[in-house]
């Protein structure tokens, strides 16, 4: 339990430190690092579950850059992230 937990911190905190470089300009050098806690994530694990993990990767990515699209249409915005997450 706990491992999961971490390991969804892990992806979640890569997540976020790969979409600051594009809200913040100073913060560029953020996505050279953005990805060593994902890979230290899925690095042993099988396919399933690292596709799993990429997906919740991938989600909070568009959801956290594109969050200034539920002021069009919310239900539009969660479908297009949970698309471009594949």
């Amino acid at each position: 339990m706990l491992s999961r937990f971490k390991n969804f911190l892990m992806v979640t905190l890569s997540a976020i430190l790969l979409v600051l470089p594009y809200h913040f300009d100073r913060l560029g050098f953020l996505a050279f690092f953005a990805f060593v806690p994902y890979f230290f994530v899925v690095a042993s694990m099988a396919s399933g579950p690292a596709f799993k993990h990429s997906y919740v990767f991938g989600l909070l990515f568009f959801c956290f850059l594109g969050y200034w699209l539920t002021y069009v249409n919310f239900l539009g915005f969660f479908l297009l992230a949970v698309y471009l997450a594949l």
